[in-house]
């Protein structure tokens, strides 16, 4: 397949190779266009010498340089040809390799692992999916996979799904869905090397076929080093000869501009040529193109035909199944039927042995039972007095034994029902003792509240009479219109209610202390109250307290 494809590009090249189509055309021109005369006397005549003796000087001149060309042209072909046969050399051990490797693969989920720069070939049948898969992960993008099919089949007879991602890729999940023998798979994002592990591949065909699948990684050189070589040869020929310098001799300039003439005239044969080939190329695609679209109706026509020989045999198939499904139905009935009866047969066989065998044991049984009723009877004569005699013996043997756990057992329980007792009498005491002590607060806080109440109500009392007493001294006989500012004396009232109170913590830890040394109580001490009302000194110290305030505020 290498080999094609090189001396496909070997052609091509040639094609679009100017100076190559110079030189042919060239060759052509002269055998084909030249004077007549000339052409008729050098085939007329046999010896060499007078073929160019009858020639003139500017044919010959052309004809050195073509000669020239085509030597250049047929050395390079030599040169060609030699890499085509290393070509064939390195890529033949290729192919055998790949033959001896022939994939048989098979309709279901499994995948099979392509090889890398082989010729992979592959058995296919038509219908069927077939998955393959090809480690790229660290070689160079792109990927780029080339099937060889036969001749015979197109394009649209078979489809080639290719993922990165999906292990079993197609037409909903699939990156890509090609129809085409040439496939390029790019990395993402573009870059150099594959990061993934696999790119995943499934192929489905209309037909039988053994395809070939070659897998190569990178940018491939399509020009060979002989064409580059026939290429400068040529140019370097071609612009070394267009480039001579003219000579003044009108005779050599008459001759140079039959041979431009002559090159514009083979140029655009060339043209004319290469387009005709063109329209040839189009019209021989359309040609295939057309006849690959008959033959897919003569297909379908076809296989339109064939639906119905192919349901007619369907039936009969399916006759033929339903017999060999009733004939197994009726063999496994017959079969089922067998078991059932073995199996009946070996379960009474069975029953008859247990049978033999509990008859066996009661005989055995009643032995048994004889012998011991003989023996018991040398307790008694009766069944009622031997279990009496034997009763109170093990009664006694076993109150003789259990009476002292019993009497151990009673004592344990005894005691830890009592501790339970006691600790749960401890806690319901404590319980009731701290409600009563809650209750106490309770009532001694109301009662002081309401205490603390009372007094700061006689003190605010007390506080505006002893205003009223001071406006009343000052000669005012009507009686005045105080505005108390209830905060003021609310802050006066509470520093006033913290001064007694540490007076009478002193007060208090005194008399402990005197308790403790027991000291004589025969000394006078001033007993302090928690609520008493401030004296004069002190009250006109809190008038004097509060207008400052008022004051201040104001």
């Amino acid at each position: 397949m290498i080999t094609q494809l090189s001396q496909i590009e070997r052609s091509l090249s040639k094609i679009s190779n100017p100076s190559y189509h110079t030189v042919q055309g060239s060759m052509r021109h002269i055998s084909m266009s030249q004077s007549q005369m000339t052409r008729s006397k050098i085939l007329i005549s046999s010896h060499p010498e007078s073929q160019f003796l009858q020639l003139d000087n500017d044919i010959l001149e052309i004809y050195d340089e073509f000669e020239k060309n085509y030597n250049t042209i047929q050395e390079t072909d030599k040169t060609n040809t030699k890499i085509e046969t290393k070509q064939k050399i390195t890529e033949q051990p290729k192919i055998i390799k790949q033959q001896n490797k022939l994939l048989k693969t098979f309709d279901g989920l499994q995948q099979s692992d392509l090889e890398i720069e082989f010729i992979n070939r592959i058995q296919i049948i038509r219908f069927r999916f077939y998955y393959f898969r090809i480690r790229i992960k660290g070689r160079q993008s792109p990927l780029q996979i080339l099937l060889n099919f036969p001749s015979k089949i197109t394009s649209t007879q078979y489809k080639l799904f290719v993922s990165t991602s999906i292990e079993f890729p197609n037409k909903f999940n699939a990156d890509q869905s090609v129809q085409s023998r040439f496939v390029k798979v790019h990395s993402k994002q573009n870059s150099k090397l594959f990061f993934d592990d696999y790119v995943y591949l499934t192929f489905y065909s209309e037909f039988d076929a053994i395809i070939g699948m070659q897998i190569t990684f990178g940018e491939q050189s399509t020009t060979s080093n002989g064409q580059k070589l026939v290429q400068s040869m040529i140019n370097l020929d071609t612009f070394h000869e267009r480039r001579t310098i003219h000579p003044k001799d009108k005779i050599l300039q008459n001759i140079e501009m039959a041979k431009t003439k002559m090159y514009s005239k083979l140029d655009e044969m060339l043209k004319a040529k290469h387009r005709h080939t063109k329209s040839q190329e189009t019209i021989q695609r359309s040609k295939l193109i057309q006849k690959e679209v008959r033959q897919t109706r003569l297909i379908k026509l076809l296989v339109k035909d064939q639906i119905g020989q192919f349901r007619e045999v369907e039936k009969v198939h399916q006759k033929e199944q339903q017999i060999q499904i009733f004939v197994k139905k009726n063999w496994i009935m017959i079969t089922t039927l067998f078991n059932i009866c073995r199996q009946t047969y070996r379960k009474l066989e069975k029953i008859r042995r247990k049978n033999k065998i509990a008859a066996q044991a009661n005989l055995l049984v009643w032995q048994l039972q004889t012998k011991a009723l003989i023996e018991v009877r040398r307790y008694g004569d009766n069944p009622f007095i031997r279990s009496l005699s034997k009763s109170s013996l093990v009664l006694t043997t076993f109150t003789s034994y259990i009476q002292e756990k019993c009497l151990n057992k009673a004592e344990r329980i005894l005691s830890q029902f009592l501790t339970d007792i006691i600790l749960y009498q401890t806690f319901i005491n404590k319980h009731i003792h701290l409600i009563s002590k809650i209750k106490c607060i309770q009532r001694n806080y109301r009662k002081l509240r309401l205490v603390r109440k009372n007094f700061k109500d006689k003190f605010l009392k007390a506080f505006k009479d002893k205003i009223y007493i001071l406006y009343q001294g000052r000669g005012s006989d009507q009686k005045p219109r105080i505005n108390i500012e209830q905060h003021i004396i609310n802050k006066l009232f509470e520093e006033y209610s913290l001064k007694i109170k540490h007076r009478w913590i002193d007060s208090r830890r005194a008399i402990n202390v005197l308790s403790v040394l027991k000291k004589s109580f025969s000394v006078q001490r001033s007993d302090i109250k928690l609520y008493s009302l401030p004296d004069e000194s002190e009250m006109q110290l809190i008038i004097q307290q509060y207008y400052k305030l008022k004051k201040q505020l104001s």
